[in-house]
């Protein structure tokens, strides 16, 4: 609960910060967002088997 009500007063606008803050953190996670399509399409989904990291 603490962390939803801390994560919801950084994000207004009575914590103080800068539009570009948000800004830029909106195209940071755009960017991070392409960069997991691509992966997503050049390597294809990974299957991990958790058995086999006891060989």
């Amino acid at each position: 609960m603490l962390g939803i009500v801390t994560c919801a007063y950084l994000v207004t606008p009575l914590s103080g910060r800068a539009t570009a803050d948000y800004w830029l953190a909106l195209i940071l996670l755009g960017v991070g967002v392409v960069l997991w399509a691509v992966n997503r399409m050049v390597v294809g989904k990974v299957r991990f088997d958790a058995g086999k990291l006891d060989e």
